[in-house]
């Protein structure tokens, strides 16, 4: 499954300057810019720092308030210190269809029966997301608390399901790896060389970016997302269609040591 560019790419990206200009965060930022014609013209617009994002206020990253439907639970848990990650219906539905849609790339669906989660407590509300993902392609997954024992594994393990997704910063107990579980991870949490490992890489203000089945490479959604790279080699990323809370040209702060049509290698996150 490939991800290919839109062909009206410039029309695009010419709606989230739109959008983006009816923020006050980055009104001052586009100094005027009101569209584009060509990408050397889209390269005018400043880059922004992830940083620099997430210590504005919610309100004005917010295009049109009347779209926000609810916010989304983040992978790194409540922070009063970061801005909260705002949604509309289409949006929400894009990030879903990405989630699905790097399993089904990935593995065959119809092997998939039930999944289990194991969850710390600080990615409690992003457990819940993606067990919500799941059960929505009629996948059933029961989450799980790591209290930092086994005991949590264990009761994962005990459903004998086929997908096991971790969201702990704990080391797997090693009497637990399965050779024919399927292992989801984010933003190669863990890397687990005995059992299939589907690996999302994702940033919270911009959702899912990439999936990689091996952690060296990264298969990127060129249809929902425009990719640069810096010229510090960071991963800059504009969303195409997020009209709610727009995202243009975001230094993520993650090292990028190749980029290519299609896929990326990460440097170390």
């Amino acid at each position: 499954m490939d991800f290919e560019s839109p062909e009206n790419l410039l029309d695009l990206i010419n709606d989230v300057i739109l959008y983006a200009n009816q923020t006050p965060f980055y009104r001052p930022l586009l100094k005027n810019i009101i569209r584009i014609t060509n990408i050397q013209d889209f390269k005018r617009i400043p880059i922004t720092k992830l940083s620099e994002l997430r210590d504005a206020n919610l309100k004005d990253t917010i295009s049109n308030p009347e779209k926000l439907e609810w916010i989304v639970g983040p992978y790194r848990g409540r922070s009063s210190q970061s801005i909260a990650i705002s949604e509309g219906i289409k949006e929400t539905a894009i990030r879903y269809d990405l989630f699905q849609d790097a399993i089904k790339d990935s593995f065959k669906i119809s092997q998939i029966k039930k999944a289990a989660v194991v969850s710390s407590p600080l990615h409690n509300l992003y457990s819940a997301e993606i067990s919500t993902i799941l059960n929505s392609i009629a996948i059933p997954t029961h989450i799980f608390v790591d209290d930092g024992n086994s005991k949590p594994f264990d009761m994962a393990q005990s459903l004998n399901p086929d997908i096991l997704i971790l969201l702990t910063d704990h080391d797997i107990p090693e009497n637990i790896t399965d050779s024919k579980q399927i292992l989801i991870t984010f933003r190669k949490s863990h890397r687990i060389s005995t059992q299939r490992q589907l690996d999302l890489y994702m940033v919270d203000e911009l959702g899912f970016l990439g999936h990689s089945t091996d952690l060296l490479t990264w298969k990127i959604y060129n249809d929902q997302y425009l990719y640069e790279r810096s010229n510090e080699g960071n991963l800059v990323v504009t969303s195409l269609r997020n009209k709610t809370q727009p995202m243009l040209r975001i230094d993520t702060g993650d090292p990028v040591l190749t980029l290519s049509k299609y896929n990326m290698e990460l440097g170390k996150l």
